[in-house]
């Protein structure tokens, strides 16, 4: 059985919607989730009453094309219900995304502990993505 995803995010800019998304489902499906998309929205008031497993958030545009008030409202909104969800896994997904992060909380510390920043490459990378397959118990790729 796959993993329910909400995708929050904004309108891209380098892809069109559909490729965008594409993308992220064949990332996901790299990392060895079965990804099945169960909402697309700008919005967090659009998921409140969506069952999924993973949160992915992706407001990069956003902050990048001058809508920074926007895009931190909206994920100060989405952090407050994820605080209330902790048992959904939460993938901040681009840097720009991650920047936004970093202005709702004063350290990644502060943030829950089901909030995952996998924007950055790092020696790292494998070990996180280890512990979200753990945590959706998700066998490890081949």
């Amino acid at each position: 059985m796959g993993q329910r995803v909400f995708v929050l995010r904004d309108m891209p800019i380098m892809q069109t919607p559909e490729q965008e998304l594409k993308t992220i489902i064949d990332c996901l499906k790299y990392e060895g989730l079965e990804p099945e998309i169960v909402g697309d929205s700008v919005s967090p008031l659009d998921f409140s009453n969506i069952s999924f497993d993973v949160l992915l958030i992706d407001y990069g545009g956003m902050a990048m094309m001058g809508a920074w008030d926007t895009a931190v409202s909206n994920l100060r909104y989405a952090l407050k219900w994820i605080e209330d969800h902790p048992s959904v896994v939460v993938l901040v997904w681009t840097l720009y995304t991650t920047e936004l992060v970093r202005e709702v909380y004063d350290t990644f510390s502060d943030a829950p502990a089901n909030v995952f920043i996998v924007s950055v490459a790092s020696k790292d990378q494998e070990k996180l993505w280890r512990s979200i397959r753990a945590i959706l118990g998700v066998k490890e790729p081949a």
